[in-house]
Formats: structure tokens, C-alpha cells, sequence
């Protein structure tokens, strides 16, 4: 996720997740969070620090077990802004539109 995700230098993947959804069995989560020790040294000040960068940005999320012909995790949920391969459940006017 560091690799392909990352997006800027001053966001990080601590961490990824195992659970499980109905959207496609089970899927890794990984949330892009801001690690300030990799602001650039002219961004390094007290507004910018506990003002403006004070939280990473956007999650992603592919199945265990989906990858690309290059080897690449499937992302469900990448990029910024958040952008999805999958389709969520339906709104409240497609299923009476459905079901009529």
C-alpha cells in the first residue's frame, strides 16, 4: 500500500486489517494516515503541525485475495479522493423502483 497508495510523502499505512463484508468475502482495510516526521522542513511549523496537517486522508480496501496480472492488490476503495470499484447497496428510491 506504501508503494501504490501513499499518494504523498507525509502519508502512511501503520497498519492493515482482515474482516470480513458481503461485498466480496474477505477484504483488507488500510487507512492513509499523516506521519508529520515526513512533512517537508519548510512545512515543519506550530500552525501547520497542529492546525492544518492533523489527519491522514481516505482509506483502501481489496479482497485477500484479488490481485492484478502484475501482482497488484485488487483495490476496492483507493485514491484520493476516495474513488470505489465496487457498487454499494442500493439507495432507498432504487429498491421501490425495483420492486414495482
Amino acid at each position: 500500500m506504501r508503494q501504490i497508495q501513499a499518494i504523498r510523502t507525509y502519508y502512511d499505512f501503520p497498519d492493515i486489517d482482515i474482516d470480513r463484508y458481503e461485498i466480496d468475502g474477505q477484504v483488507m482495510l488500510a487507512t492513509r494516515e499523516l506521519n508529520v516526521d515526513k512533512l517537508p522542513a519548510s512545512s515543519r511549523n506550530w500552525i501547520n503541525e497542529k492546525l492544518i496537517y492533523t489527519h491522514g486522508y481516505g482509506i483502501t480496501m481489496n479482497p485477500v485475495n484479488g490481485f492484478t496480472t502484475e501482482g497488484l492488490p485488487r483495490l476496492m476503495l483507493s485514491n484520493m479522493p476516495v474513488q470505489s470499484t465496487v457498487h454499494g447497496p442500493p439507495s432507498r428510491a432504487q429498491r421501490y423502483t425495483s420492486a414495482s
